[in-house]
Parts: structure tokens; sequence; C-alpha cells
């Protein structure tokens, strides 16, 4: 999902404040390209593993950004929404809400 359609979701979902989503914004923007330049470093014939532990790490430091950024109540919703994104990922959970 694109930064802004994932900016979107948790607009909707979460409530954001204006100031909120500007910082969500540009914390989702520095993800998506973190996670990109890691991809392509895996594609030009990197270490698998290593990207794996190197994407855990990426999705740790920016929870932690988000944690700075959201109220505890809406961590806590994000948190819910980020195991179902992965639930869904692994194929084992719901479709996406509409």
């Amino acid at each position: 999902m694109d930064p802004e359609a994932q900016l979107k979701a948790l607009t909707e979902r979460l409530k954001l404040s204006a100031d909120q989503q500007e910082k969500v914004k540009k914390l989702l923007e520095e993800q998506r390209a973190n996670f990109r330049k890691l991809r392509d470093e895996a594609r030009a014939g990197g270490d698998r593993s290593a990207m794996r532990g190197k994407m855990m790490k990426l999705r740790e430091d920016s929870d932690k950004k988000m944690a700075e950024i959201l109220s505890k109540e809406q961590m806590d919703e994000y948190k819910k929404i980020m195991e179902e994104r992965r639930s869904r990922m692994r194929g084992g959970g719901p479709p996406p809400k509409q």
C-alpha cells in the first residue's frame, strides 16, 4: 500500500489530527524508501536472511517513532492494525474492511 493510501486508512481509523497526519506521512514515506532500498539490495544478490533482520529492525524503529506521534489509545489501535495486516499477509486473516 502506498503512503497516501496508508495515511488515509490510518487517519480514518485512528482519528489523526492534522499535525499527526503530517508526521505520519513523513514516517510512512521514509519507511517505504528504506524498505525499497533493502529489497533492491536483496534482488541485486544481497543476503536475504540479513535483509529480513534489517527489515525487522526498520519495523521496530518505525513503531518507536509512531509511538512518539500517537496517543496511547491510538498506538494500541495501531498495533491491532499491524497485527491484522501481518495475519492477512500470512493468509490467515479476514479481508480488509471497506
